[in-house]
């Protein structure tokens, strides 16, 4: 059957989350480790709440995929063998949106996640990214050029680790716009993104990592924006990276290792 949990939320300062999961009214301890439940190719998941299909970026779907909405509760729910999932939000209002690989079969895929308003049921269908390039985590910060667009400067001692995730190495990938996840909530800007791109290790966060973005023909109004997924805080929006203009590159200062936009600021797209 489709696995909905309830997690009670009480985040540390690293990024983890110290709960308790509740399924089936049996309590256990989450250790954050990866599950290799996966569900059966012939279930079937109620249209309720979020719900839709996970696939890749070739159409094809994907099973075992962990969808998870928050507010102040967490939601999960698994995606089926024909990738579909549902997940029946505690609450109204905009929350955290994540979908990540459930077992190892899958971990060539990005996590990805963004801000998202729910009102309401709602279709929310998404394409997954391939993790290209590996680059292995330098021990001290240094600039690592993780895709044609993404130079990042990142190590062990400058941003704090998510332990969910995969902190061995740093990736970056620019989503074809086709396969965009929703933007929403970006205060009537919505129609001037220019570029979306995913990061990793995923939701890692830090006082400011130097980041350039390769765009051509980039002028004065093109800006960075990052989605802050700040857990121990319950805020979860678009933020606004002072960002300037040298060339074909924007540069700026990160903080969260998650999902990162282009968005034009002129006066005309």
């Amino acid at each position: 059957m489709l696995s909905i949990l309830l997690l009670a939320l009480a985040c540390t300062d690293d990024g983890t989350v110290d709960d308790t999961t509740i399924t089936d009214d049996t309590a256990v301890d989450d250790t954050g480790e990866e599950s290799n439940e996966c569900e059966p190719k012939d279930e079937v998941v109620t249209v309720q709440g979020l719900y839709g299909m996970v696939s890749d970026n070739t159409g094809a779907a994907i099973e075992c995929m962990r969808v998870q909405f928050c507010t102040n509760v967490c939601i999960n729910a698994d995606s089926n063998g024909d990738g579909e999932y549902s997940v029946v939000p505690q609450d109204n209002g905009a929350g955290a949106y994540t979908v990540q690989p459930l077992t190892d079969t899958y971990a060539d895929f990005f996590t990805a996640g963004v801000p998202l308003n729910y009102t309401g049921e709602r279709q929310v269908d998404v394409k997954l990214q391939p993790i290209g390039e590996r680059f292995p985590m330098p021990a001290t910060a240094e600039a690592l050029q993780l895709s044609e667009e993404i130079k990042l400067t990142i190590g062990e001692d400058n941003y704090e680790k998510n332990f969910s995730a995969d902190n061995t190495f740093a990736a970056a990938v620019k989503v074809p716009e086709a396969d965009w996840f929703p933007v929403e909530g970006l205060g009537g800007l919505e129609d001037k993104v220019l570029a979306m791109h995913f990061l990793a290790p995923y939701h890692g966060h830090s006082d400011g990592m130097p980041i350039e973005v390769f765009y051509p023909n980039a002028i004065d109004g093109y800006t960075l924006y990052e989605y802050t997924y700040d857990d121990a805080n319950l805020v979860y929006e678009w933020s606004r990276i002072e960002t300037t203009v040298d060339g074909n590159f924007l540069k700026g200062e990160l903080r969260y290792l998650t999902t990162l936009l282009v968005v034009d600021e002129t006066t005309e797209k």
